[in-house]
């Protein structure tokens, strides 16, 4: 008769998933420190935190807040916001009853721009003449020569002080006369460069080291998931404008798909979130070089499934060390893909249900039904409770084939002093023979 193997007694400290937010190993595979779920929680270098929560802003839209548009010049800052066929400035915040400029639509691009005469805030809409605002007055933007009229352009880039236009549905951009905001526009047309059709969706400035200095180059970017790059300043000469290359990236999600970061130019595409240099790198796009590579199979999913609803924008919260990349799940409701920009940890907010973003003096703001929030501030979403929820990695403690019998669990949970009478933690362990549950009171202690 085999005698059975002798019960022993251990304890092992499991840490906190600082790692983030892993949807792209297995789960026998993953390390200690990841998570298979993180809703609601931001991991820092050494702990995880409940994300903050939101404060309402400005309230009383006529519609669902789309676009906001930041103008900052000297001491001046303003903050405005797109809802219906209504652009409102909400830079103090309050009740929006007081329109400043209308649009037919509240998708606008926007782009701030200095010329000798000031700086000026230049908006498009691709449906409407282009307006802009000089930090007292809104005004038509007079751009003449453009085919269609300049209602057609819909995407504003400033490149080494000109103003460039996407036209909506075609192979073209305009641009202006250097330091202008108004005049005859020049078409530029791309038509002969790209070679799987489409339409121009978006242009950025990506600034690059190629061999003779950091320099920014102009990126265009179509629908069929191709990025032509140039270098220069003059498109209307050969000397003055060249084309360093055309490259494969997958399918761009949304116009809002541009976003600079650390040196480079982040692209949201089907296979997600990856910066532009890795496109230079090798003839087809590597996974391994996305910038939501830990998150691979879950952004693949979201862009199959949603990609085609508005929404879809690339956000630096340089405050709080943030990249959020807005997911929009349907019309009304959204997620927010979070990284931690130090260690690189992502995470999952719920309850934000964002149409856009944007910065305003250092703080994060986003529009959605009937207003404009204030984010990242306060302990609750407008007095709602900030539900979370996190499964770390299944470990086999160094014992994979042995069972285990879990008697105790004692979680370390920091807080602030101010906390509800009991928070309930179930406590899930793939080896353990049962479920073990703790509730926990009164905590006083520093480490999660």
């Amino acid at each position: 008769m085999i005698k059975p193997a002798s019960q022993s007694v251990q304890s092992v400290s499991v840490p906190a998933p600082v790692g983030g937010w892993n949807s792209r190993d297995p789960m026998a595979a993953m390390p200690a420190t990841d998570a298979v779920a993180l809703d609601n929680w931001f991991p820092t270098s050494s702990d995880v935190r409940i994300r903050p929560g939101c404060s309402s802003w400005a309230t009383g839209s006529d519609g669902r807040v789309e676009s906001l548009m930041t103008y900052a010049s000297g001491s001046t800052t303003k903050l405005f916001a797109a809802a219906g066929n209504k652009i409102f400035d909400i830079s103090s915040g309050g009740a929006m009853t007081s329109p400043v400029a209308y649009f037919s639509t509240s998708r606008i691009m926007s782009e701030n721009f200095t010329t000798a005469a000031g700086n000026y805030l230049m908006c498009c809409s691709g449906v409407n003449t282009p307006q802009h605002y000089n930090g007292t007055t809104w005004a038509a933007a007079s751009i003449t020569g453009v085919t269609g009229g300049s209602s057609t352009l819909v995407q504003p880039c400033a490149f080494k002080s000109r103003l460039f236009f996407v036209q909506s549905a075609t192979m073209s951009v305009w641009y202006l006369a250097v330091n202008s905001i108004a005049g005859a526009a020049t078409e530029f047309n791309l038509g002969s460069i790209f070679q799987s059709g489409g339409y121009i969706v978006a242009m950025g400035s990506w600034t690059l080291d190629a061999g003779r200095g950091v320099d920014d180059h102009a990126v265009f970017v179509t629908s069929r998931g191709e990025v032509a790059v140039y270098a220069g300043s003059d498109p209307t000469t050969a000397s003055g404008w060249a084309l360093v290359g055309v490259y494969r990236i997958g399918v761009p999600i949304g116009r809002n798909c541009l976003v600079k970061y650390a040196g480079d130019l982040l692209i949201i595409c089907q296979n997600g979130l990856f910066p532009l240099s890795s496109a230079l790198q090798s003839t087809g796009i590597d996974a391994s070089q996305a910038v939501t590579d830990k998150i691979r199979s879950t952004v693949s999913r979201s862009t199959i499934l949603y990609g085609s609803i508005f929404g879809w924008q690339t956000t630096i919260y340089p405050k709080e060390n943030a990249l959020i990349m807005n997911v929009p799940v349907t019309s009304t409701e959204s997620h927010q893909y979070v990284m931690n920009g130090i260690t690189g940890a992502w995470c999952r907010f719920k309850g934000w249900d964002a149409s856009c973003f944007a910065v305003f003096l250092d703080d994060l703001y986003f529009g959605g039904t009937d207003g404009v929030w204030k984010a990242w501030t306060g302990t609750s979403d407008a007095g709602i409770d900030i539900a979370t929820d996190a499964k770390q990695a299944f470990l086999n403690f160094g014992a994979p084939s042995r069972k285990k019998h879990f008697k105790i669990v004692k979680p370390y949970i920091g807080t602030n002093g101010s906390i509800a009478p009991g928070i309930i933690l179930n406590v899930d362990f793939a080896s353990a023979t049962r479920t073990a549950s703790a509730r926990t009171r009164n905590f006083n202690s520093r480490v999660f």
